[in-house]
C-alpha cells in the first residue's frame, strides 16, 4: 500500500474496505420495512499491520504521515494504491477516526491499527455534478458571464490527479471548433 510517495511497512499488512449505505426506517414502530435512502457514505479503509521494535523510524514516519496538514490545518488528502481500495474505486483518502499503537512485548513489536477515509468519493462528486447542473446558468462554451468566458474544456480544481489526466486526454480528442468533425 502507497499513500503518495509512502509505502507503508507490509508486516502482516491486512487491509479492509468497507462501504455502507445509509437508510432510515419509515415504519416507527411498526413491522414495516420501509426505508428511505439517505446516500452511500464515503468508504473506509482500515489497516493493521505489524512494526517491529528496531523499526521505530517508520513508525516514526507514518505518524508523521497521519498527523500531517495543510497550510490551512485541515488534514493531507493521499493518492493511495491498494488493490482492494482501488478495485473498489477509491482513489484518495484521508486520516479518520484514530490511529492506535500498541506494544505487543511478546512479539517484539508494535501494533498499528489506522481508518482512512475516501475523498471525494464517486457518489458525492455525482452529487456535486448534479447539484452544478441544476443550479447552473444556461450559456454556451465561450459565452461570457459576469466578465468570464466559460470553457467547458477546463478540468475544475478539485480533480484528482487521475480525473485531471482524464479531462486532458478528453480535451486532446474532442473535435476542433470549425472542423469536419464537428459538422
Amino acid at each position: 500500500m502507497m499513500l503518495n510517495d509512502f509505502t507503508v511497512p507490509n508486516k502482516e499488512l491486512r487491509v479492509t474496505v468497507g462501504m455502507r449505505f445509509e437508510d432510515e426506517t419509515l415504519g416507527a414502530q411498526t413491522s414495516a420495512t420501509n426505508t428511505a435512502e439517505k446516500g452511500i457514505k464515503p468508504k473506509v479503509i482500515t489497516v493493521a499491520l505489524l512494526l517491529p521494535h528496531d523499526e521505530a523510524d517508520l513508525l516514526s514516519e507514518l505518524t508523521a504521515i497521519a498527523q500531517a496538514t495543510n497550510a490551512d490545518g485541515t488534514l493531507v488528502v493521499y493518492d493511495i494504491v491498494e488493490p482492494a481500495a482501488n478495485a473498489m474505486n477509491v482513489r484518495q483518502v484521508k486520516f479518520t477516526d484514530s490511529f492506535d499503537v500498541r506494544d505487543d512485548y511478546r512479539l517484539r513489536a508494535w501494533q498499528i491499527n489506522f481508518a482512512l477515509k475516501e475523498y471525494k468519493s464517486v457518489p458525492e462528486k455525482m452529487e456535486q455534478r448534479q447539484t452544478k447542473v441544476v443550479g447552473a446558468p444556461q450559456v454556451a462554451a465561450g459565452e461570457v458571464v459576469s466578465g468570464e468566458a466559460v470553457n467547458e474544456t477546463s478540468p475544475p480544481e478539485t480533480m484528482g490527479s487521475f480525473e485531471k489526466i482524464l479531462a486532458n486526454l478528453d480535451s486532446a480528442l474532442a473535435p476542433k471548433a470549425g472542423s469536419d468533425e464537428a459538422a
